[in-house]
């Protein structure tokens, strides 16, 4: 990891860093010395916890920090031809000068690039952690998938349309998120309308809705307990509305009253 970067002050003001978590900001520094003189490195999360977190207790999973940098386009994730998966900053070249640069050992290995989230993987609690212009682990414990209705990866609209068909809820009622949100303090309310902010995003955003998953009630997990939508935040009585949310909040509420009127 001993590789000497640079960070350039735009990237402070970076919006999409600015939706991510404070670690996930983090690790987008620390991969630039993980990186190669191309901007691809390992993805095996405990290289990079070992590379860039040696010291520090995280709070979250290095693979939920991954998800996000991926969510915002700051980094890809392949699939090797020798079976590992690898990564690329992706405007590295671009915003990184390198003298007398060493070719990429590990450029010719990603074979395509993987857009499913990790399959075996989550966030962990907090309480689990033992064990474009950008400047900037622990390894968990395989867990059981909520699978939707068939096992391939597939975008956000079609994986609803297939829940629909199926009459099944897109997030289950007896999934980990709901109740790691309970125990967090996160309200039903905040809950709600974290979900409509991530099925906007991946149904109507254009860089959202091509969007391919296998288990996207996993992906929208990583979204609740990272913050994604800087929806809330925790005070000294609980969790609570940030500005953003309480206007999210507002608008839905708004949508609802009106939808009612309408059918009064």
């Amino acid at each position: 990891m001993a590789r000497i970067r640079t960070i350039k002050p735009e990237f402070w003001r970076d919006e999409d860093l600015s939706r991510i978590s404070a670690e996930a900001a983090l690790l987008a520094i620390g991969l630039l010395n993980h990186a190669d003189d191309e901007g691809f490195f390992s993805a095996n999360t405990k290289l990079i916890e070992a590379d860039v977190f040696p010291l520090r207790e995280l709070s979250g999973s290095v693979t939920g920090m991954v998800e996000e940098l991926r969510s915002i386009g700051y980094i890809k994730v392949f699939s090797g031809s020798d079976g590992k998966r690898y990564g690329q900053v992706v405007n590295f070249e671009k915003h990184q000068v390198i003298n007398k640069k060493s070719p990429s050992k590990i450029k010719d290995l990603c074979d395509s690039e993987d857009d499913s989230s990790s399959p075996t993987v989550v966030l962990p609690t907090g309480k689990e952690r033992k064990g474009k212009e950008h400047g900037t682990g622990s390894e968990e414990k395989p867990r059981k998938r909520s699978h939707s209705p068939d096992s391939d990866s597939k975008t956000l609209k079609t994986y609803l349309a297939d829940c629909k068909a199926a009459g099944a809820k897109p997030i289950p009622d007896d999934h980990h998120v709901r109740t790691w949100a309970a125990d967090a303090g996160i309200t039903a309310d905040m809950l709600q309308i974290a979900w409509v902010q991530f099925r906007e995003r991946y149904t109507e955003a254009e860089k959202g809705k091509g969007k391919r998953y296998k288990d996207w009630p996993g992906h929208f997990a990583n979204a609740v307990k990272a913050n994604w939508f800087k929806l809330w935040f925790s005070g000294d009585k609980g969790m609570q509305w940030t500005s953003v949310g309480m206007t999210h909040k507002n608008v839905l509420d708004s949508r609802l009253a009106q939808k009612e009127t309408e059918h009064a």
